[in-house]
């Protein structure tokens, strides 16, 4: 009796940047793939395509649901700022772009006064307390530079709404703001597509630019997803980024765009259809999860096996020679080391 679940956060070829070890791998996940009770899956619909792209496996979608994060919700508070998301990179060409277009943005007409109901509504209220930009000027801030000894996902929510500036294809603060209801602007699909070609701001998606892929499978697409000055490529694999999966998020073409969306978006609107989206992903999820346990471990109980003690002979019985590096095999140079911060 066996299961085994294999969940893709970080790209299929992490720690294995080398064509002896990436071809093993490969071939190893194969194998273990065609078990029914084993689960290949990834946290975001742009590894699952690099996994079907690579591997030929229909990896199943199953997304990051944050829970922690969401005991944390919305409650703009007036005078907060419009927050950039996370993003270590710090890429000061752009924020400096968006800093330009809200200096330059014309005086914003005065808001209508609010109805009685909404005047007597607490500080914390979304309506008229924070949870629209309308009649006042847009002021940026980055998350770092607002929080510099870190922050509570309680002060996250206290901010109007979030531009997010994205380095890589997933990250889990998207989810994490999504969960609290917090209402998310990024850039279209085709604004993304030209900074990553101008400033290379997805960088952090590709591990190993010179991944080589062993087999073209069917039902897979021929546009490779290392490609870096491909607009055809750039728009599909970024398109399948976290940002364009989640329903709710606001789109913008330009800095000058985001201006005027800010300015006019119904924020609380925009956060309580997050909310509707966010009770049906979890129960979507509940109902996946409980399914995939069940296919795992057939209804059996906790602890009605024997966990194995010495994982390679173990992987080497179920799934063949192959299913493990061999010991004769030479010591792996890798080509590219993200976590040392050496992209190549």
């Amino acid at each position: 009796m066996h299961s085994l679940g294999r969940p893709s956060q970080v790209n299929l070829e992490f720690s294995r940047e080398n064509p002896t070890r990436w071809k093993a791998w490969l071939a190893s996940l194969r194998r273990i793939a065609r078990d029914p009770r084993n689960i290949v899956a990834a946290n975001n619909k742009y590894d699952a395509e690099y996994i079907k792209y690579f591997a030929g496996i229909e990896a199943l979608y199953i997304p990051s649901y944050c829970g922690y994060a969401a005991k944390a919700q919305y409650a703009p508070v007036r005078g907060k700022s419009v927050l950039f998301a996370r993003n270590h990179n710090n890429p000061r060409a752009l924020f400096a772009g968006a800093h330009a277009a809200a200096a330059a943005a014309p005086a914003p007409a005065p808001a209508p006064a609010p109805a009685p109901a909404e005047a007597e509504a607490p500080a914390g209220a979304a309506a008229g307390a924070g949870g629209t930009l309308a009649g006042n000027a847009v002021r940026f801030e980055r998350t770092e530079d607002a929080y510099p000894r870190g922050f509570e996902y309680t002060e996250l929510a206290q901010h109007p709404c979030v531009v997010v500036v994205p380095y890589t294809k997933s990250v889990m603060s998207f989810f994490e703001l999504y969960r609290m209801n917090v209402p998310l602007f990024a850039p279209s699909v085709a604004l993304l597509v030209q900074w990553e070609m101008q400033h290379r701001v997805m960088a952090e998606r590709i591990y190993w630019s010179g991944a080589p892929r062993p087999k073209v499978y069917p039902n897979t697409t021929r546009l490779a997803p290392n490609a870096r000055t491909s607009k055809v490529a750039l728009r599909h694999w970024l398109g399948l980024s976290d940002l364009y999966a989640f329903p709710n998020v606001t789109f913008f073409d330009s800095w000058e765009e985001l201006i005027q969306l800010l300015q006019a978006a119904d924020l609380p609107a925009i956060s309580a259809a997050m909310a509707q989206a966010n009770a049906e992903m979890l129960a979507d999820l509940r109902g996946t999860w409980r399914r995939l346990l069940l296919r795992m471990f057939n209804g059996q109980p906790p602890g009605f096996r024997t966990v194995p003690t010495d994982y390679a002979p173990a992987m080497r019985q179920l799934y063949g020679k192959g299913a493990v590096p061999s010991t004769e095999e030479p010591p792996c140079r890798r080509e590219s080391r993200p976590e040392f911060g050496e992209w190549t």
